[in-house]
Order: structure tokens, then sequence, then C-alpha cells
């Protein structure tokens, strides 16, 4: 991965963009977020959790109550989540985060929005590491951007309202497809994949319920058929 991530962003970015939305409660980007972390939220309960690639730790701070390590590559990334997070989580950089000492230790490990950011070999290699750490009938849950979809509009629209540009800073551009087909090339033996977020997330910039409840609608009407993002269960075998 490039500097993109400890030169561009500020300390927090992700943080104070979430969490300023939520107080307006309106914005697209934070309903993004807010709608990820929740659903990611109702799949962990009070259960030994790794957030791998945190940022600044706003998951584990805020969507969780689990006995958490969060770890990243950024630096400032994780001296904010030390400061803002410390004391709901312990927090590494990925230079001194030890993956030999937690053999199948963690019950669930987070990695939310990263694998479109690394090639494929670097995912599977990865995710073979993440199931190590994995304890036997633990779960991976990874989220990815959806390319099979009108993702384009709305990185335009991202582009416009804010100073932060990820058009280049994408590596691999998955879909349903093609994240089956990585998980195959992984120690893991059982997944499921599902589609979340569809264009009803645009209406953010009116308010966060307003978007919420056109995303429920389109979600019945179609069946689940658009979605943005894929939220992807994977299982270490007992």
């Amino acid at each position: 991965m490039n500097k993109f991530w400890e030169d561009q962003l500020e300390a927090g970015y992700y943080d104070i963009v979430l969490t300023n939305g939520l107080r307006k409660k309106r914005g697209i980007q934070s309903n993004w977020h807010n709608t990820t972390f929740k659903k990611v939220s109702k799949h962990i309960k009070n259960e030994v959790h790794l957030d791998y690639a945190c940022g600044p730790g706003t998951f584990t701070g805020i969507y969780t109550n689990s006995n958490s390590i969060c770890v990243d590559i950024s630096l400032k990334q994780i001296n904010y989540g030390k400061e803002k997070y410390g004391d709901k989580a312990e927090f590494y950089t990925l230079d001194n985060f030890n993956f030999d000492s937690y053999q199948n230790y963690f019950e669930v490990i987070t990695v939310l929005g990263l694998l479109e950011f690394i090639n494929e070999d670097e995912s599977v290699e990865l995710l073979n590491r993440l199931y190590n750490l994995l304890k036997p009938g633990g779960r991976l849950i990874v989220t990815t951007v959806n390319f099979r979809s009108t993702i384009s509009l709305l990185e335009k629209i991202q582009s416009l309202l804010t100073n932060v540009r990820y058009s280049n800073q994408f590596i691999t551009k998955h879909n349903l497809i093609t994240i089956e087909a990585l998980f195959k090339k992984t120690k893991f033996n059982h997944f499921q994949i599902q589609k979340y977020m569809n264009f009803g997330i645009f209406f953010s910039i009116f308010g966060h319920k307003v978007a919420n409840n056109i995303q429920k609608i389109i979600e019945i009407l179609f069946n689940n058929f658009f979605g943005y993002l894929l939220f992807a269960t994977l299982h270490k075998e007992n």
C-alpha cells in the first residue's frame, strides 16, 4: 500500500466525518460508515475481537463492547485511536503487532474496507494469516466495495463533497464473482456473501433517517438486488 493513508488523511479523518455526520444526522459518507458499522456490529457479541485495518478505531470505539485489539498500518490513526478510544481496545501499528502471539486467539475478526486497496496475492496471504489467528469455529467478517454497481457515480459525488480522492487508490475491483473466487483460494472452506447499501444512500444529504428508509424500501422492492458493498462472513472449521 502507498503513502496515501499516512500522508493524505488527517489523523482521525473517518472518525471525524462519522461523528460530525451523526451529530448533524445527514451526510453520505458518514451514513455510509454508520450503515456499515451497524450492520457488522449485529454479528459481534461480547467476544475476543480483532479489528484489522481499523483506521482511527471508530468501529470498535462506538459500535462494539468486545474485548478488542485494533491494528492499522498508519501510526497517526493508531495514535488518534489510542487517545480517543484507548479505554475500549488495545491499539497497535501493523509493525508492532505480533501475529505469532495470537494464533487461535480471536473469536471474530473484522476487515472493513481493505481488500479493494490491495492486490489478489496480498489478499490471499492476509486472509490466510487471519485464518490462523481465529479460534476453531471463529469468524472473519469482510466488507469491500462492489464494483459491479453504480459505484462510480458515488465516487464522483464524494469527490465533489470532500478533498479525498479514492479512485487512484483502488487496486482490485471486486464483485460477487471475483470475491468468491478469491475466498476459494484461501484456507476458508465456508463463507457467505451478500450485497448491501443501495442508491438510497444518496438521500443522506437530506438526512440519515430519510436515506435509511428509502434503502429499506428499495431492498424490499428489488429483493436486495442492488448493493454498493459486499458483506462476507468466513468461518474457520471447528
